[in-house]
């Protein structure tokens, strides 16, 4: 029931749009990361079109790779989740893709992008950091086989 305090008006982290202060410097080293990671971007919105609204970096995380956001208007992922079970007819909605762009994974996954050779094992990857925001905010991946297969996948990889 607390809508602000002390003059500050309190907003979900988990929408779309959320406004953090900034310093000039730290507002161009953050569009220097996105043009960075440009590349890496559109492919990920390519291979994730189906199932997420947009791709984009952001300046909210700093531990996890990606997560997922509400856009502006959606219901959040619970309430969503608390509607279908009462049966409520809701359309499909997309969520946003942020992607940390100082994590080694997205920098590592971001090297990979450059390669034309490695385009399947991009896609593969913007599939796992998807399920993997899925899970970490609760909810069950699309695909639980292909989740669970690409979690394989990765497991024999590091073990060779």
């Amino acid at each position: 029931g607390l809508g602000e305090f002390q003059d500050k008006r309190f907003v979900s982290a988990a929408k779309g749009a959320l406004d953090l202060p900034e310093s000039d410097e730290e507002k161009k080293e953050r569009e220097e990361r996105a043009a960075g990671l440009a590349g890496l971007v559109g492919r990920m919105k390519d291979a994730l079109a189906s199932e997420v609204e947009d791709v984009r970096t952001t300046t909210r995380l700093t531990d996890s790779p990606a997560c997922l956001v509400v856009p502006e208007g959606g219901v959040a992922p619970h309430v969503e989740r608390l509607l279908r079970a009462q049966r409520a007819d809701l359309p499909e909605q997309k969520r946003i893709l942020e992607i940390n762009p100082s994590h080694p994974v997205v920098l590592r996954l971001n090297a990979l992008a450059g390669d034309d050779a490695r385009s399947e094992d991009v896609r593969e990857w913007s599939h796992l950091l998807f399920d993997q925001a899925l899970v970490a905010e609760g909810s069950p991946p699309s695909d639980p086989a292909g989740f669970a297969r690409r979690i394989t996948k990765l497991l024999q990889s590091a073990l060779s």
